[in-house]
């Protein structure tokens, strides 16, 4: 199954809209003034889902290190139905420094969400028993603080369909929430890429090889390589880092 997810307002209010096959199915609304309060989705006009920010577990895990000797959990929330009844979990998880995920839990079912950036899309790999389910798109070209997501899920998976619906509106929220601003008529293109041991797991044929891609899509994956120029601007940043550190070593 494929889902597109589209941000329609940023200022007065955050909402995502979820079509499927056309259809408008769900809204997600996001926090206006703080990423701690809750993310709902509904459909209708009914409440399906909502998360519920842990503080006690954000100061717990706010000793710094911490993942050098054991998991390292923030942003964690808990989901509840409409009956206010406890039915999931998510949250970001840092086992080491060079690998991070998200975990997911719905109804006693963990699923683990890698992020990995390629140019100017957010690819978020979604992995369930060490197969690949899943895969959300983002695109980094932003209009008027608007996101746009697109859902791939293998239709044997489609339980976990609502709750990766709810995770897109935390992740979103967590991530490119842009509390404060207000805008008009801002455009932003970013080009990013991510480096860690998540890189491992992302397959660039994976979509393809089990969803129609629009000739756009295809083109940008299969452009989304770090050119020659930005590979020497990287290296010699990196050098230049090592000399100050290095400078400042020897002035001591």
């Amino acid at each position: 199954m494929m889902i597109n997810l589209n941000q329609i307002s940023s200022n007065k209010s955050k909402v995502i809209e979820v079509e499927e096959n056309e259809f408008l199915t769900a809204k997600i609304q996001m926090p206006l003034f703080s990423k701690y309060s809750s993310t709902t989705m509904t459909s209708n006009g009914e409440l399906l889902y909502s998360t519920h920010f842990q503080l006690l577990n954000e100061i717990k895990n706010s000793i710094p290190l911490k993942w050098l000797w054991s998991e390292k959990v923030t942003e964690a929330c808990i989901v509840k139905d409409r009956t206010d009844t406890i039915i999931g979990a998510v949250q970001h998880i840092r086992k080491e420094f060079i690998l991070s995920y998200y975990g997911v839990n719905f109804k006693n079912e963990n699923i683990k969400i890698y992020e990995v950036t390629k140019k100017s899309l957010v690819h978020l790999l979604i992995f369930y028993e060490d197969k690949q389910i899943g895969q959300i798109e983002k695109s980094l070209k932003r209009y008027k603080n608007l996101d746009q997501y697109q859902l791939f899920l293998l239709d044997d998976f489609s339980r976990f369909k609502d709750i990766i619906i709810l995770f897109v509106g935390y992740f979103d929220n967590w991530n490119y929430s842009d509390i404060g601003e207000v805008v008009s008529l801002n455009r932003e293109i970013s080009w990013e890429w991510s480096y860690s041991k998540a890189n491992s797991k992302y397959n660039k044929n994976w979509i393809q090889e089990n969803f129609h891609l629009s000739e756009e899509h295809r083109a940008a994956i299969n452009n989304e390589q770090m050119g020659i120029v930005f590979i020497i601007i990287f290296v010699l940043m990196g050098l230049m880092g090592i000399a100050v550190v290095i400078g400042f070593i020897v002035q001591k």
